[in-house]
């Protein structure tokens, strides 16, 4: 299992693989999504006055992961068990709003893009949507 300074470089590492070719269904993008998602387990080690947040924060992120591979055939899984939970959230919650908020503006753009179908785009802007509401959980 991961460390929670190493968890937090997989986030890091998330965006960086993303950042010169983001593709909206690839397993790339949808790997980084469910490792934004899978950072909400933290909740379970948090005092109850922020696992509320984390809480949330992966009811919006799983709600996303589900609406993007709906009509999509082949499951995205990570790659290695990783474990958010570390005595410190506090940079974990800045790298994991940011990534959701970094995540969201790609989805975002892609939404507003000619690339995919009409149907698809409609996912990728409620992929975003949904992101965005995670990031405000955290901030």
């Amino acid at each position: 299992m991961a460390d929670m300074s190493s968890y937090i470089s997989l986030l890091k590492d998330a965006k960086r693989d993303l950042a010169g070719d983001f593709a909206p269904d690839g397993m790339l993008a949808r790997q980084a999504l469910l490792l934004a998602e899978r950072t909400a387990a933290v909740a379970d080690s948090c005092p109850p006055g922020q696992a509320a947040g984390w809480d949330m924060f992966g009811a919006y992120l799983a709600d996303a992961v589900a609406e993007l591979e709906a009509d999509l055939d082949d499951p995205a899984v990570l790659t290695q068990e990783v474990d958010p939970a570390g005595s410190d959230a506090d940079e974990l919650r800045e790298e994991a709003a940011g990534l959701a908020r970094w995540l969201a503006d790609l989805y975002a753009s892609a939404a507003a893009g000619e690339a995919g179908s009409g149907w698809r785009r409609l996912v990728w802007a409620a992929v975003a949507r949904r992101l965005d509401d995670a990031a405000a959980e955290l901030s």
